[in-house]
């Protein structure tokens, strides 16, 4: 017996046709995706990055931390990771409805 034949998909970015995975609800190919996970974390860092300075930078002028500074400074890994998290979620979301449409429009 043959195998029935596998559904294929059309990718909702570049258009080409794929076999849909169960993790993706927007369309897109694998190469798409991982395009867009990896601009996503670029800038999940970048706003990460800025989150934790400006919140340090306020700790170091506000608080002012001489005593258990290996605590705030765990503090502010954990906002770090935090942020990334959080920024790296929002931006993949933007930049996938994004591009999708920017292909919709064309």
């Amino acid at each position: 017996m043959s195998a029935p034949p596998a559904e294929t998909s059309v990718c909702a970015r570049c258009g080409r046709e794929f076999e849909p995975v169960s993790g993706d609800v927007a369309g897109l190919c694998p190469e798409c995706r991982a395009t867009i996970i990896r601009k996503a974390g670029l800038w999940g860092r970048i706003t990460a990055f800025a989150i934790t300075a400006l919140i340090g930078l306020a700790v170091l002028v506000v608080v002012r931390p001489e005593r258990f500074l290996f605590l705030w400074m765990a503090f502010l890994v954990g906002i770090y990771y935090i942020a990334f998290k959080v920024s790296r979620r929002v931006s993949f979301d933007l930049i996938r409805e994004r591009e999708i449409e920017t292909q919709e429009v064309e």
